[in-house]
């Protein structure tokens, strides 16, 4: 038998309530006393759901006080904290949700550029490779946030499970060296394009190689970091805050490096900067392509100077209990990188400046100059 909801009681008193008032009109002293019956009924339906809803008030209580005991269990022996806080369930979703229309949006991009016959007309096979090949690392990156974020929609649930927060651990520590890999190859690209490697103070044969080397290093420490963060925190600590200082370092010299670049580019333009001053367009053109990337690279340094503060400080650190901080510096800080550097689509214009301007960077031995820099300002 059902247990009578709420609208079955209300019937019932309802009911008692006009059998109770023809009673009294036509003196039926049974039907008076049903009036009676059913305000006591209703009183006891209020009274149960009011329990019903303690009950489960001290149930949820009683769940968060666990998890808050074991939390404080594990501080005091010594233990790793995974969390300080219960992960927020709406920032994991929006940031999951970005970065899933990021990565879809680059995946479009990328097989636009590659099934398209016009574009396919303006470059060599080789070359068009190259150019979509360098998305790759940041189409990992944007994979590898959303992954992220996941594992921490799953630690919300349970802020004691290993596995959820070393995904997320690791998966948001390793992201944006990728961005950073897709970054260090554009500047390269670029300056190839412009057939200007004297404004380069980094010979182009050693650009792309030496910051991508930086980025490797950086990843692999902070990925075996992140994965020995549970077994072995003091080591796995170290080796992020490393592999955060290797990032620092090498983002610091390609700011530099492309600052560099661009002040000379405009202080002693050659003919391919002057005739490409407005190609395609006066908003998507070389000055815009440098300003995307210095804008994306101290976005991401600014993020890996947060990060670095945060593991020095330890998980018992302010920073590290201020989950807002890391939505803030991490999470939409590497947003805006990523959505800059789509909104721009570096290969695309890499494919149309060639297709209008034609390269001789190749045949010219640009690929391998050394020689002859042209240092000045």
């Amino acid at each position: 038998m059902s247990e009578p909801t709420h609208c079955s009681y209300l019937s019932v008193f309802f009911t008692s309530l006009a059998c109770s008032t023809i009673g009294s009109a036509f003196d039926i002293p049974t039907l008076g006393s049903s009036i009676l019956d059913a305000k006591i009924l209703y009183i006891l339906y209020l009274m149960k759901e009011t329990l019903r809803c303690s009950i489960y008030r001290f149930e949820n209580i009683k769940k968060y006080q666990l998890e808050m005991v074991k939390l404080l269990e594990t501080r005091d022996s010594g233990g790793y904290v995974f969390y300080y806080y219960t992960p927020s369930r709406v920032a994991s979703y929006v940031f999951t949700v970005v970065f899933a229309i990021c990565t879809i949006y680059l995946t479009y991009q990328i097989v636009r550029i590659a099934t398209s016959r016009r574009r396919r007309s303006m470059v060599p096979k080789k070359k068009l490779t190259r150019y979509l090949c360098m998305m790759i690392p940041l189409w990992v990156g944007c994979i590898m946030e959303i992954v992220g974020y996941i594992g921490r929609l799953i630690s919300a649930n349970d802020i004691t499970s290993l596995g959820p927060f070393i995904i997320q651990s690791v998966a948001l520590l390793v992201a944006p060296t990728l961005f950073a890999a897709t970054i260090y190859m554009s500047l390269g690209e670029l300056v190839r394009t412009l057939q200007a490697p004297e404004k380069s103070i980094v010979s182009l044969k050693y650009l792309t190689k030496l910051f991508v080397a930086g980025d490797v290093v950086s990843f692999l420490l902070q990925g075996s970091g992140g994965g020995m963060a549970s077994s072995n925190p003091s080591i796995g600590r170290l080796l992020i805050i490393a592999g955060l200082f290797v990032q620092i370092l090498f983002f610091g010299m390609f700011c530099v490096t492309e600052s560099t670049f661009y002040i000379r580019m405009e202080h002693k333009p050659n003919s391919i900067s002057q005739s490409g001053e407005a190609f395609p367009n006066k908003f998507v053109n070389w000055r815009s392509y440098c300003y995307v990337l210095f804008n994306s690279s101290m976005l991401i340094l600014v993020r890996s100077i947060y990060r670095a503060i945060e593991f020095i400080q330890g998980e018992s650190g302010s920073i590290a209990r201020n989950q807002t901080l890391l939505y803030l510096f991490d999470s939409a800080m590497m947003s805006v990188a990523v959505i800059l550097l789509l909104a721009f689509n570096i290969p695309d214009y890499l494919v149309l400046h060639e297709g209008k301007f034609g390269d001789t960077s190749e045949s010219a031995g640009i690929m391998d100059y050394d020689d002859n820099k042209d240092t000045s300002f």
